[in-house]
């Protein structure tokens, strides 16, 4: 079973005007005297068009950014994605398994613009620059 975001197609116009939409949760389960903040990427900047259209849309060209493919099993996606994401396109999602299993995987090609990047930045064991 296939499911695609088509409300994410409007949003492209609102997202060249910035990337700030990160959303802040708060932890306070595991240590009461310590906050831990978890900033989690925004579900709508999660594209379902190619980098192309993506980038053709704001004006802006496919060179502009360096290019990091995604893969996560269960709710791991958040944990995978560069910081500095602009947006996240050619994502899918994909769901299976037998009654007694499920998997579930989300896939999809993040945008990084180079002008955000400094010139050491590392992305868990990948290094971009």
């Amino acid at each position: 079973m296939k499911i695609k975001t088509l409300t994410s197609i409007i949003l492209v116009g609102t997202l060249a005007l910035g990337n700030s939409g990160c959303e802040e949760t708060t932890d306070h389960s595991s240590r009461p005297q310590q906050i831990e903040k978890t900033i989690m990427f925004p579900r709508e900047k999660f594209l379902t068009i190619s980098a192309k259209e993506y980038c053709e849309s704001i004006e802006k060209k496919l060179s502009d950014y360096i290019i990091v493919g995604l893969f996560a099993e269960y709710d791991d996606i958040q944990k995978v994605i560069p910081h500095g994401t602009e947006v996240i396109v050619d994502y899918d999602f994909d769901c299976a398994g037998t009654q007694y299993e499920v998997h579930r995987y989300e896939t999809g090609t993040t945008l990084v613009p180079k002008s955000y990047l400094p010139d050491s930045t590392e992305i868990g064991t990948t290094r971009l620059n």
